[in-house]
């Protein structure tokens, strides 16, 4: 809150009386104005602490967060930006275990990616249908991870720090190397760029 707004608050939480001199310029007011604007100073900072608290909007805990998380690992690129830092801290944070296409396909949207997982079978009569795709058997285990391109990270307002460069082209070096760590033991990935 701004400081007149503290001001009209304490002044409304004076008691009445001849003591208490509520008039624009007394001693009682420049007092109150004194409280005031601590009190603004006081609010501020809990608005930007509150900020740290979440690894996506933290700036001067960031490098805290990451040395808890155990970051950068091997996956994360060379001059990652502060988009990117938040971004990997975030998905960390959150990260539980998971072998699932859906769990796949959340990570790397917290990431910064959107993809798609294509995963194969084998045609197999009795339960296959007409129409599927004819696959052999060694095709079982096989996922194909569809990533439309290089990423593009914009320069954000709030976001980003200043001297970081106004775009960033990232290939998906990370993404591959966070997927092929995780990855259930019993498949094998495939990445197509699209």
């Amino acid at each position: 809150m701004a400081v007149a707004d503290y001001r009209q608050q304490l002044i409304a939480l004076s008691p009445p009386g001849q003591a208490w001199n509520i008039q624009r310029g007394s001693d009682y007011t420049g007092l109150l104005e004194v409280f005031a604007i601590a009190l603004s100073r006081v609010g501020d900072h809990i608005q930007t602490s509150l900020d740290e608290l979440d690894p996506r909007t933290a700036t001067y805990l960031l490098p805290e967060w990451e040395r808890c998380l155990d970051l950068p690992d091997r996956c994360a690129p060379a001059n990652q930006t502060l988009q990117q830092r938040r971004e990997a801290a975030h998905a960390k944070y959150v990260m539980r275990g998971g072998q699932s296409k859906a769990y796949f396909i959340k990570l790397a949207e917290r990431l910064g990616y959107i993809i798609t997982i294509d995963i194969y079978r084998p045609f197999i009569a009795g339960l296959s249908r007409c129409g599927e795709a004819l696959q052999p058997e060694d095709c079982r285990f096989n996922w194909r991870v569809n990533i439309p391109g290089n990423r593009a990270v914009y320069f954000r307002t709030g976001e980003s720090a200043a001297g970081e460069s106004l775009l960033h082209i990232v290939s998906a070096s990370e993404l591959e190397c966070v997927f092929r760590r995780l990855q259930p033991s019993h498949t094998d990935l495939f990445f197509n760029y699209q």
